[in-house]
């Protein structure tokens, strides 16, 4: 069981955020609770160690379409209006359990490699950009 209980369940700044956003974090929030607050302890305690990375986590974030949501719909990404809001929201959301997963997994993958092949010339970012948002 998670010990870092919230003392309100929307923050204080939230009602200036577009719905859009709001629906992010709700999204985000219920992903984490479900998906990382059952196995925060252990992930925040176990030592780094390529054998130890949690690919299963990596898979429930895929799945869960979190790497979509920086990315426009050509590639896969759900194309919103405010994109980097909406990743700042799921590192806020993804890090109140669990630092390491948002930041090697979130912040690594979506924001690092990610936006790394948005840019890229068209031949990788066609090819590989899509493989990232689907969690490939």
């Amino acid at each position: 069981m998670h010990n870092a209980f919230r003392k309100a369940e929307t923050l204080f700044n939230d009602r200036f955020l577009p719905k859009e956003a709001q629906s992010v974090r709700a999204e985000v929030r219920a992903f984490a609770e479900k998906a990382l607050a059952p196995r925060a302890h252990a992930l925040n305690t176990a030592s780094e160690r390529s054998a130890g990375f949690p690919r299963e986590v990596f898979d429930l974030i895929a799945k869960a379409g979190l790497y979509e949501l920086p990315y426009p719909k050509d590639v896969g990404g759900r194309g919103l209006e405010h994109p980097t809001l909406a990743t700042v929201i799921v590192l806020e959301e993804l890090g109140y359990y669990c630092p390491g997963v948002a930041s090697a997994l979130f912040d690594g993958q979506a924001i690092l490699v990610g936006q790394t092949l948005n840019r890229s010339g068209a031949r990788l970012r066609n090819h590989y950009l899509p493989k990232l948002v689907r969690g490939e």
